[in-house]
C-alpha cells in the first residue's frame, strides 16, 4: 500500500518533469506547460491501472456548486484583507483566463485522477488524517521541481515559501479529500482545483512576502478556518463513499 504510492508518486514525479522539459523546448505558455507537467500524473494513474469515480448521486451536485464557488471565497478573503490591510493591489481579471480555462480544468483533472483517485483509494485504509496527510506531502513534494526551477511562484525567502506552501497544500488536501469523500467522485475536487489554480494565476497578482499568495500565512489561516466550517476531521472513511 505505502510502496505502492510511493513508486505512484516517482512515476509522476519523473514524468511530469521529463513531459514539461520537453514542453519548454518549443512552448512559453505557461497553461500548456502546467497541462504537460500535469500529464506525468496521468500517465502513473495509467501504468498503476486506477479507476476513475464520478458522481453518480444527485446529491452530490449542491457539493460540485460549491466546490466551484470555494476558492473564489478565500482567495477573495486573503486578498481583501491585504487590500484592506497591507495595501496590496488586487488586479483585475483579464479575459485571457477564459481562453486557458480548458487547459486548467485538463491539468486539474489530470492531477486529481491520481491524489484524489489512485492515492485516495490506496490509501484509505491507514485512515483519514494520516491518508490526506500523506497525500497532501506527496502532492506537494510533487510540485518541487517547478518551484526549484523557478517555474512556480513562491514567497522569499524560498524555504520559508516552501514550507508555507507544503503547509498550505497540505491543508488543501483535507477540503478536497473532504469533498472527494462527500461526493464520492472527483468532478468536485478537480472543479475546486481548476478555480483556486485560476485566482491564483489571473486575479490575486504577485506576492514576494510570505503573506499573500499560495506560500503566504494568509492563506493557511483562511484554509484551517474553511476546515474548521467543514468538520472534515469528524467525517469517517465510508466503503460506500470511496
Amino acid at each position: 500500500m505505502l510502496k505502492k504510492s510511493i513508486y505512484f508518486f516517482l512515476v509522476a514525479l519523473i514524468g511530469s518533469v521529463i513531459f514539461a522539459g520537453l514542453a519548454s523546448l518549443f512552448f512559453s505558455y505557461k497553461p500548456l506547460l502546467v497541462l504537460l507537467y500535469s500529464l506525468g500524473v496521468a500517465v502513473a494513474f495509467l501504468i498503476f491501472r486506477g479507476k476513475i469515480k464520478f458522481e453518480k448521486n444527485n446529491s452530490a451536485i449542491p457539493w460540485i456548486i460549491v466546490g466551484c464557488f470555494l476558492p473564489i471565497l478565500y482567495i477573495g478573503l486573503v486578498y481583501l484583507i491585504g487590500w484592506q490591510f497591507l495595501d496590496h493591489k488586487i488586479e483585475p481579471l483579464p479575459l485571457t483566463f477564459l481562453s486557458s480555462l480548458p487547459l486548467v480544468l485538463l491539468a486539474s483533472f489530470f492531477e486529481e485522477i491520481g491524489w484524489r483517485g489512485y492515492l485516495f483509494t490506496t490509501l484509505q485504509k491507514i485512515g483519514w488524517l494520516k491518508m490526506n496527510l500523506g497525500i497532501g506531502i506527496l502532492w506537494s513534494a510533487w510540485h518541487l521541481p517547478a518551484i526549484l526551477t523557478g517555474s512556480y511562484e513562491m514567497a522569499s525567502p524560498l524555504v520559508l515559501g516552501i514550507t508555507i506552501f507544503t503547509l498550505n497544500v497540505i491543508l488543501l488536501s483535507f477540503i478536497f479529500g473532504w469533498f472527494r469523500q462527500k461526493t464520492a467522485g472527483i468532478i468536485a475536487p478537480t472543479l475546486i482545483h481548476a478555480f483556486h489554480n485560476l485566482g491564483y494565476a489571473y486575479w490575486a497578482g504577485k506576492n514576494d512576502l510570505p503573506i499573500l499568495g499560495e506560500s503566504g500565512l494568509l492563506l493557511t489561516v483562511v484554509l484551517l478556518l474553511v476546515i474548521i466550517i467543514l468538520q472534515a476531521w469528524k467525517e469517517p472513511i465510508s466503503a460506500k463513499t470511496i
